[in-house]
Parts: C-alpha cells; structure tokens; sequence
C-alpha cells in the first residue's frame, strides 16, 4: 500500500516504504488517490516542482513543525475520506526515533488549537 510521507522541510514524497528521515502522513489504495488528496490541501513548492506541507518549513522549531505536521494530517483526514491517515501517537513516535524534540509548548499549542 502506497504511503505518503515528508521530510523536515515539509517536501511530501510518495512511495512503497517510509525511508529513514521521513515521516508518515497518509495511506491509500493506489499511489493516484493519494497524489489527488494531496494536490487538494498541500503547497506547490515555488523553486522545485512538488507539494509540501504548508507551515513546515516557516516553523521555528522542530516541535512547532512536528505540530503543524500533525495539523495538516488532521485536516487532511477531514477533507479526503478516500485515504488513511497516520495517528498522531505514530507520528510523535516516529519523530522521537528521529530525535525530534516533540514537546509543543503551550502558547504554541494554543495556537495550533485555535
């Protein structure tokens, strides 16, 4: 099953495996129905042909990141029903074998929620 997933600056990539450094986002039946659920919430990329993550790259940290990561999964969910997205509690544990400083602080968390 296809997986889409990003890198730290938010690059979203597609592929059969998660490769070491990224983290998952979404699932789905066939690599065409994540690229089109994509296409409809991610940023084209300026410089270099391809979708990010919007939020990723301006964060200031690693855990603000993870968490606008984390939001755009969310919204993701809500307006594509055609894939399966990642849980939060994976995605915090695959940042942590990645080093990734997952504590959002609480101004920053206000935010997010907001």
């Amino acid at each position: 099953m296809p997986i889409a997933y990003c890198f730290a600056n938010g690059d979203i990539h597609v592929d059969d495996a998660l490769p070491p450094g990224a983290l998952p986002i979404a699932r789905a039946a066939s690599e065409r129905t994540l690229w089109e659920a994509i296409a409809c919430v991610a940023r084209e990329g300026r410089e270099y042909r391809g979708w990010y993550v919007p939020g990723v790259a301006e964060a200031s940290t690693p855990a603000q990141a993870l968490a606008t990561l984390l939001r755009f999964i969310d919204w993701l969910a809500e307006q594509y029903l055609g894939i399966e997205t990642e849980s939060v509690e994976h995605v915090r544990a695959q940042a942590l074998q990645q080093g990734v400083d997952t504590f959002i602080p609480p101004a920053t968390r206000q935010l997010l929620e907001a």
